[in-house]
């Protein structure tokens, strides 16, 4: 059996929030870490319960963007923005 484990910068990446809300979550205590050798890291477990827990307020729990996704909501925005002028 293999665990997940996250540093900082790959949660963030991952779940595409700023290394400031990282930082708020912990410090609110919504999300728990491990200090191994000076180093912060997030078990997967965690990171998934973390991510469930914060979107069980809305009406929907929205699932990581896939790039094909991005890149539309992109588009999407650039249109909205060109317009707009």
């Amino acid at each position: 059996m293999t665990h997940t484990l996250y540093s900082v910068t790959g949660l963030c990446n991952f779940y595409g929030i700023a290394r400031s809300t990282f930082y708020r979550e912990v410090a609110d205590g919504r999300l728990n870490i491990l200090k191994c050798a000076g180093r912060t890291l997030i078990e997967g477990a965690e990171a998934e319960r973390w991510w469930n827990q914060r979107y069980q307020l809305r009406r929907y729990i929205p699932k990581r963007p896939t790039p094909i996704q991005t890149a539309h909501s992109f588009d999407g925005w650039f249109n909205l923005v060109r317009r707009r002028k």
